[in-house]
């Protein structure tokens, strides 16, 4: 029984440190270039809390809380779909008053398709594509919707068995009461294997709103580790904060903080493409 219970401890070590580690969008802003396999299936869920404070104390102190699943299926070796939702649990500190309210307010849909594998100082290549619905706050006086379109190309460098670096640019659509507010996204995400089993990144993003008031450049930096288990299974946390000082806005986020848990189901032998 003994020698029974070292075996199966050695190949468990075996396995968790000669590992092929899962790809996924968690937790960086610069989601991955590469898709999880055809007929594959892979959940990727997260807790964060995102803190907006603004320095015009009591009129708006925000604290979001967002419990959040994503699911994705391999349709093709370089094609995959994903669903998503998120759970809501605000907290609005405001000079009329304090009120809480929690929803299911976030859902989402989208595909990524890679089309290009790494050659040289050639990127790994995909465009990301997702439409979001969801409900940006229960108000005394109603509810607050709006829908979202996002487009993204997401690219990678890897330049060794240690380093590799993410990168990616879009273009997002924000419709409040059927009024589109253009943004366009940026995210640069260096990241450093320590070992088969520990990495970690730092986490540069931002965005720019066309009708925001000065500036309209919002930039944040990040930075955080992921924990593999072994190829299907992997623990994730991140922090971050917003470096430049911007004028108030709804929903901008000052500084946040992510856990989260991703696990993939293999139904062929491919892996990720």
């Amino acid at each position: 029984m003994q020698k029974l219970f070292i075996l199966i401890l050695q190949l468990w070590v075996y396995n968790s440190l000669f590992c092929q580690q899962i790809d996924t969008d968690r937790s960086s802003v610069s989601n991955t270039p590469f898709t999880i396999g055809k007929k594959n299936i892979q959940f990727e869920m997260g807790f964060g809390k995102y803190v907006d404070k603004d320095d015009t104390k009591p009129y708006r102190d925000i604290l979001k809380i967002y419990p959040n699943l994503i699911s994705k299926y391999g349709i093709g070796e370089q094609i995959e779909i994903h669903t998503g939702i998120t759970w809501n649990n605000y907290k609005n500190i405001a000079s009329n008053g304090t009120f809480k309210s929690s929803s299911i307010p976030f859902y989402l849909i989208g595909a990524k398709f890679n089309f290009n594998k790494q050659k040289q100082l050639l990127p790994a290549t995909a465009l990301l594509i997702q439409f979001q619905n969801y409900n940006r706050q229960i108000r005394r006086d109603g509810l607050d919707s709006s829908f979202n379109y996002l487009i993204k190309l997401l690219f990678q460098n890897k330049f060794n068995a240690s380093f590799k670096l993410n990168y990616a640019i879009g273009v997002e659509h924000q419709y409040y009461d059927l009024n589109p507010t253009p943004r366009i996204l940026f995210s640069l995400n260096p990241i450093v294997n320590f070992n088969e089993q520990w990495q970690g990144y730092i986490d540069i993003h931002g965005f720019t709103n066309f009708k925001a008031r000065s500036p309209k450049l919002f930039l944040y930096s990040g930075m955080g580790i992921n924990f593999y288990i072994n190829e299907k299974i992997k623990f994730d946390a991140n922090f971050g904060i917003k470096l430049n000082k911007a004028h108030m806005e709804y929903n901008q986020t000052d500084n946040y903080y992510n856990i989260g848990f991703s696990y993939k189901i293999n139904n062929t032998t491919n892996g990720s493409y």
